[in-house]
């Protein structure tokens, strides 16, 4: 209820008025009918009406939590000075940079006192480098910075950037800002040890271990995941395998299972546990503090507390314990995407690892009956390492994944289970490695050459599974269908008991009804959106790219995209099966580098194309369509048109026809231009839709209705003939 009353919270804000009410409410009648309770042996109306209001003081605390954390903001806060520029501005470096090949990025906290009282003096600011600063930064940093404060771009679909920060007290961020160190440290000293203890052993695996595996094995081992290259990490997405890639909360588990095993051997006294408690923060610390980590290291210290005082929690309730613990800490954490994935794959697995694993006993039981029960446990246990307990920790996180990436990898069991026998070796021997390195480089070195097949074979074998066409398919389930799956998924497993004894009274008819309304839903949601015959029109588009996707009413795809990556048009033309087939028709991909325009034609995915251009020009002038694509020239599909109305500096505008309809993108080309191209006559033109490029002062005199959408990056429109709506 705590976490269903911080749901509510950040979902609808309630006033913390209200929240304080409901609160003194429920607890104030938790306590009555406790007490009324306490003169009844069983289970009466007083005992339940008791815990009925212990929930509503819980649920009101979840959203008093969240009300409070909105009512603290002060008229000081960074985001109030969105889009203003400030020279001076101060504060300090609240965890390492994080480097990639493109950019640079400093998380800072602004001091309370500013130079000027007109500057904001509370928040956390995101400063980006793109390329390499000249100055080396490091945590606890005192800075002076100067430039125009942005807030974070919604990226739109199932990521948004903008929360993704917020969720860590980021509101604001300035894009090539001009800094400059200060003398001083702000910040905690252990943290700044702990920070330069990770470079040395960053350095360290990247010298031990040849590219790419270094980069895999500095993520595994301490978190750090900026040298993975794009064609692995997506060769990891494609096959439901990304879990590797960071340090995670099993590989955490291992780690801690194994040194407490250490220490009992060790120092065989009953407090010896307790021991291993300094090391959970100091290694949640080293490896970043990721939403799994965290998760995991609260459980973990959870568990060495009650094996000490001689009590054995119940997982799921210590999950739910830490699950509440993380989320009024940060309620913001609730929507984190690897707190959800990590917390949904430890209930699948503390929820059905065991049921599985007496399943597979029994059926292994009945197939060898004279297989001894040594031999028998031995097989199930492996079972369930390489295999069960995967199964288990997807039963959840399949819907979540689903959502958020737009993908279901149809390959993920089998990946998971082939790379699952390295992962310890990994885990394990690259720690090994890393100690032995630091008393004597050689022997380091040879340990890790020992070790370096594992990460080796984890890759090879990824990128192998990737190239499996059918591999991942692409998904439109939505947040609501996704929850509301794990939900039903859920319902199912508390009424198992029920549910079995309807089996054995052999009364299937509640069940049989479900399913086959269950069946007709998805039938007819597939036929209606076969038979639907409109055009539906999809439009991406940031500052430096733009993607135009429309779909004809028989399902085919014409796609148009402007400063794509080869993997990013790749994605595009991908066929999505899910929840129904959509065959890419013909398309128009400009890719901003020469060697991703071969990589894109290599890959195969536009091959059943009919009409391709990229960067302009036909790969396949044998198709009979123009060498360049020149203004004018159309597709078209089950009667709806994509046409290039005009070029201009690199950028295209493009008209789509529909039956009494058509929408003009004009894509940051000024309508002189446009209009030269196509005629006088504007009204041709039903609607022109802005983006972020396009300049609405220059359109002022245009007479067509206009839309702007330049503060969204994903907008989708339904078109019919005289007819067009656009999606909420």
């Amino acid at each position: 209820m705590l976490l269903a009353g911080i749901f509510i919270g950040l979902k609808f804000h309630p006033p913390l008025l209200l929240c304080c009410l409901l609160f003194a409410v429920g607890l104030a009648g938790g306590i009555f009918f406790y007490r009324r309770g306490k003169d009844y042996v069983l289970d009466q109306p007083p005992k339940r009406l008791s815990r009925l209001f212990i929930c509503l003081a819980l649920f009101a605390a979840g959203m008093g939590r969240t009300a409070f954390q909105s009512s603290a903001r002060s008229d000081g806060a960074v985001e109030n000075f969105a889009g203003q520029r400030f020279e001076g501005l101060t504060g300090y470096i609240t965890a390492p940079p994080v480097t990639t090949s493109s950019r640079t990025t400093l998380r800072v906290q602004l001091d309370e006192v500013q130079a000027d009282p007109g500057f904001p003096k509370e928040g956390k600011l995101l400063l980006v480098f793109f390329g390499n600063p000249q100055t080396e930064f490091r945590y606890g940093d005192r800075v002076a910075f100067s430039g125009t404060l942005a807030l974070p771009a919604d990226t739109g679909g199932g990521f948004s950037y903008r929360e993704w920060l917020e969720r860590d007290g980021i509101t604001c961020l300035i894009n090539n800002p001009r800094v400059e160190l200060l003398p001083g440290f702000s910040g905690s000293h252990l943290r700044a040890w702990i920070y330069g203890l990770r470079t040395k052993l960053l350095a360290q695996v990247y010298r031990l271990f040849p590219k790419p595996e270094s980069a895999l094995m500095a993520g595994i081992l301490l978190g750090d995941e900026s040298k993975i290259t794009s064609d692995v990490d997506r060769a990891f997405q494609k096959t439901g395998t990304s879990h590797v890639i960071a340090i995670s909360g099993s590989n955490f588990t291992l780690l801690l299972m194994l040194l407490l095993s250490m220490i009992r051997r060790l120092v065989p006294h009953w407090w010896a546990p307790l021991l291993i408690m300094p090391f959970i923060p100091f290694y949640t610390i080293l490896v970043g503090g990721n939403a799994a980590v965290v998760r995991a290291a609260i459980m973990c210290a959870l568990s060495v507390f009650g094996s000490v005082l001689g009590r054995t929690g119940y997982g799921v309730n210590n999950l739910a314990l830490t699950a509440a613990i993380m989320c009024l800490w940060k309620p913001a954490m609730l929507f984190d995407l690897g707190f959800q994935l990590s917390a949904a794959a430890t209930a699948g697995i503390l929820l059905f690892s065991e049921p599985l694993c007496s399943a597979v006993r029994g059926v292994i039981g009945k197939i060898f009956p004279k297989m001894s029960e040594n031999v028998l446990n031995t097989t199930v246990s492996v079972l369930n390492e390489f295999c069960l307990m995967s199964i288990s920790a997807q039963v959840f996180t399949m819907w979540i994944s689903a959502q958020a990436f737009g993908r279901i990898s149809l390959i993920s069991l089998g990946a998971n289970f082939l790379i699952a026998p390295f992962q310890s070796m990994i885990m394990l021997g690259g720690f090994a490695a890393l100690l032995l390195s630091f008393l004597f480089y050689s022997l380091g070195a040879a340990a890790a050459w020992l070790v370096w097949p594992a990460p080796a074979l984890t890759i090879r074998i990824v990128q192998l599974c990737a190239e499996i066409p059918w591999g991942s398919v692409y998904s439109d389930l939505s947040a609501a269908q996704a929850w509301l799956m794990i939900g039903l998924i859920i319902a199912i497993w508390l009424g198992k008991h029920r549910i079995a004894e309807s089996i054995r009274k052999r009364n299937f008819q509640p069940y049989a009804a479900m399913l086959l309304l269950f069946a007709a839903i998805m039938v007819w949601t597939n036929a209606a959106d076969r038979l639907n015959h409109r055009t539906e029109i999809s439009y991406h588009q940031t500052a430096s790219s733009m993607t135009l996707s429309v779909r004809s009413p028989g399902n085919r795809l014409m796609v148009v995209g402007e400063g794509l990556t080869n993997y990013a048009a790749q994605d595009i033309l991908e066929k999505q099966l899910l929840p129904v087939r959509r065959v890419p028709e013909a398309a128009s991909i400009d890719i901003t580098e020469g060697w991703m325009s071969r990589e894109f034609l290599g890959s195969g995915v536009a091959d059943g194309l009919s009409i391709l251009y990229l960067n302009g020009k036909s790969p396949r002038p044998e198709t009979g369509v123009p060498e360049e694509l020149i203004p004018g020239f159309a597709f078209s599909v089950d009667g709806t048109e994509l046409e290039l109305a005009a070029f201009f500096l690199g950028k295209r505008a493009w008209v789509v026809k529909n039956e009494g309809y058509s929408l003009l993108f004009p894509n940051g080309i000024p309508p002189e231009r446009i209009f030269t191209r196509i005629g006088p006559d504007r009204r041709e033109i039903s609607l022109v839709v802005f983006g972020k490029r396009d300049d609405r002062e220059r359109w002022t005199d245009c007479e067509i209705p206009l839309l702007d959408v330049s503060d969204q990056n994903d907008v989708t429109f339904e078109v019919k003939p005289g007819n067009v709506s656009r999606y909420p």
